[in-house]
């Protein structure tokens, strides 16, 4: 599958997961930490058809579809939100990743 480098006009900040270990109670305690270096061009669609009405029967509210090249190492722990191309800075709520799909 071929993609148009064109297409990659949206820009995203990933916001990394990090555990700085365990309370008394043995949850993890964890924040999501954000470097400057973590923004990476992509490109952004909406979903559609199945994966919509998969989305709504979970009851999420905004569900956007990234492509992006590989080599980013992304897991399902870590987040994301979008970035304004012009200013740098991030825009917007975060968002959860929900499923990782290697293409190709």
């Amino acid at each position: 599958m071929s993609y148009n480098i064109g297409d990659f006009d949206t820009a995203v900040q990933l916001l990394r997961y990090v555990c700085d270990g365990k309370d008394r109670y043995g949850r993890e305690i964890s924040r999501y930490e954000a470097k400057d270096d973590d923004v990476i061009l992509c490109k952004a669609a909406d979903v559609s058809g199945r994966d919509f009405y998969a989305a709504a029967a979970q009851q999420m509210e905004d569900v956007v579809t990234l492509t992006m090249r590989s080599g980013y190492g992304i897991n399902l722990k870590d987040r994301f939100r979008f970035v304004d191309p012009q200013e740098g800075i991030p825009v917007g709520q975060e968002y959860r990743i929900i499923a990782v799909n290697r293409l190709g």
